[in-house]
């Protein structure tokens, strides 16, 4: 969740009054909600007040994720398992900008997943097919004016399966999605989620949405 949406569930309006000038609002926000929801930054807005130049340097840098967190550094290298993704959470917190770099960065040195996650995907719609299975679902990460239905619909009708449910996500698109999701989950037949990142709270959901399908 604090990956996901940070601090935007806060109001500006209705939260301590931001120190600094040259914080933007929404970064604020995000510091707030990560103190008051993770207890190893329960301290950092006060200690941003406390070493605001320091602060105000990282949070200018071109590259932050490569400097020293000011107050963090070494905390951070005496969490071994966990130090990573909490320098994650705090790049994402307050320079949105580096989520995207920092977060593959993090992909690519954990053990658990590694830079086969992170590399260019070369693979065709056929050799995902071959790798699918039925509890895991498929996430196609899209550049700019690529669109995968085409692809999808086209290997549903070589497989002789039937064509996917395509669900554009949107205001009041939830209800729609969990129909055809327990619709498919009952016919063994395919859903297609487009425009994902307009419904984050559906996708925070999703693990145990298909856990309670698979049971």
């Amino acid at each position: 969740s604090l990956l996901l949406r940070g601090g935007a569930a806060l109001d500006i309006n209705s939260v301590k009054r931001k120190p600094f000038s040259w914080l933007q609002n929404d970064a604020w926000l995000n510091v707030l909600e990560l103190s008051q929801s993770n207890k190893f930054f329960a301290n950092l807005p006060s200690e941003m007040s406390a070493n605001e130049a320091i602060w105000h340097r990282w949070y200018e840098d071109n590259e932050p994720e490569a400097m020293a967190i000011p107050d963090y550094e070494n905390r951070l290298a005496e969490q071994p398992e966990i130090g990573p993704f909490l320098k994650l959470l705090l790049v994402r917190s307050l320079r949105m900008d580096r989520s995207i770099l920092s977060t593959r960065e993090f992909v690519r040195n954990t053990s658990q997943l590694g830079p086969t996650y992170v590399e260019p995907v070369t693979d065709t719609h056929e050799m995902i097919f071959a790798e699918m299975r039925p509890e895991v679902p498929v996430i196609f990460l899209l550049s700019r004016g690529a669109d995968p239905t085409d692809g999808i619909e086209g290997l549903a009708r070589k497989r002789k399966l039937p064509g996917p449910a395509v669900i554009s996500l949107g205001e009041g698109q939830d209800v729609v999605a969990m129909k055809a999701m327990q619709a498919a989950a009952t016919e063994g037949t395919w859903v297609l989620l487009q425009n994902c990142e307009l419904m984050l709270e559906l996708m925070d959901q999703m693990e145990q949405i298909i856990l309670k399908f698979v049971e």
